[in-house]
């Protein structure tokens, strides 16, 4: 809770918008559970790699969303689907390709004998694999259909 509330703030100053930092925090909170959830799905006990995975959870959806929230909220376009588009295209390209070379690096680490390292492969693969979901569709759905301008 503190780490989304203090996201929540630095979200809202940076952006000098509050209604983008809520629908990016949002964002968060929606990667967040899902890993939380997933646990409870699979039946994991948490354990001392598993917390220390939980905690590092909303650092790791913070740094994608954060990029698009600034983008859209610094667009010079008008509209809601300009400002997207603008957006996109400024930091679509970059923040994806970030995306998937971390997703492949992830995949790596599921052949570590080390469970560990494994382990911290699979967090890191669904992590970011929730973030291109989530940020992909529901965030610039969000955006879309909610006005956030002032």
């Amino acid at each position: 809770p503190t780490s989304i509330g203090l996201s929540l703030v630095v979200l809202t100053v940076t952006t000098g918008n509050w209604r983008v930092a809520i629908l990016a925090t949002m964002t968060i909170v929606g990667i967040m559970g899902s890993f939380f959830l997933s646990f409870v799905a699979q039946g994991l006990t948490l354990g001392v790699y598993e917390s220390m995975f939980l905690s590092l959870t909303a650092g790791f959806a913070v740094d994608y969303v954060v990029h698009f929230a600034h983008a859209y909220n610094e667009s010079a376009a008008t509209g809601r689907a300009g400002k997207m588009r603008e957006s996109l295209t400024a930091m679509g390209v970059s923040v994806m390709s970030g995306a998937i070379s971390t997703l492949m690096a992830s995949m790596m680490l599921f052949v570590c004998s080390f469970n560990f390292f494994s382990t911290y492969g699979g967090f890191i693969f669904f992590v970011i694999f929730m973030f291109a979901f989530r940020n992909g569709f529901v965030f610039f759905v969000f955006l879309f259909f909610i006005d956030v301008s002032f």
